[in-house]
């Protein structure tokens, strides 16, 4: 799911840059070099998305389309 929310969020986020981070600060590190300001926001805003959706999973047995999982994230810039 999550290379599929990249791609609904228009991030531009390949496969390579989500499996060659040793660690999710050397994986935000290497996107701060590629992403202009507004990108980058809204990246680490869908990454809390993820991981909010991952906890809706995992502890209430929620589960969100992806699109959804977008859509919460973009609502936090309107």
């Amino acid at each position: 799911m999550p290379l599929g929310i990249w791609h609904l969020a228009t991030l531009p986020i390949s496969p390579s840059y989500s499996t060659d981070a040793g660690s999710l600060s050397d994986w935000v590190k290497e996107m701060g070099k590629c992403l202009d300001e507004e990108q980058l926001e809204l990246m680490l805003v869908v990454a809390w998305a993820l991981w909010s959706d991952r906890n809706l999973l995992q502890f209430q047995d929620i589960q969100n389309y992806p699109v959804d999982v977008v859509n919460k994230a973009i609502s936090f810039f309107e």
